[in-house]
């Protein structure tokens, strides 16, 4: 339910299709339409209307690979919008959740020993880590890694 009146789902059944559409479309696109499809998930996401698997997804592409792609301009909409509520499910996620599907890991957090796919307390870590090592360089990517720390909630017993 939307400002007391549109029910998304209800009255537009087609719009999760049509935004995994369009995120499908950009591909390659600009980081500037990246930036934007990220920061529309993330604020639907953070107005109770849950996208937060596409969040999975950039910050896989971006923290969990050997290569940034572009930058981190794409993960600091979610940090920035629903940084909160990515921790909560982070926290009340298990790593339990198998590693295959929309939730898979990326190859350095399946060699850095996180376990289960899916938001969980231990990848939460790993994308802290991953945050870290990439802050401690001189160029564009370090300082969007610092902004992204700044913005990531911390999770309770989490490192």
């Amino acid at each position: 339910m939307i400002w007391g009146g549109l029910v998304v789902f209800g009255d537009l059944p087609c719009f999760g299709a049509q935004v995994r559409e369009a995120w499908d479309a950009d591909g390659d696109g600009s980081t500037e339409s990246r930036v934007n499809l990220n920061a529309f998930a993330a604020r639907l996401t953070a107005a109770g209307i849950d996208f937060s698997g596409y969040a999975i997804w950039t910050l896989r592409d971006c923290l969990e690979d050997t290569a940034v792609p572009g930058g981190l301009h794409a993960v600091l909409p979610w940090l920035r919008h629903c940084g909160p509520e990515l921790a909560r499910l982070a926290r009340l996620g298990s790593c339990s959740v198998p590693d295959r599907g929309p939730g898979r890991l990326g190859p350095l957090a399946r060699a850095g020993g996180v376990r289960g796919g899916g938001f969980c307390p231990q990848r939460w870590a790993f994308w802290r880590g991953r945050l870290a090592e990439l802050a401690a360089g001189p160029d564009a990517v370090a300082h969007q890694a610092r902004t992204a720390l700044e913005l990531m909630p911390a999770v309770e017993g989490v490192a």
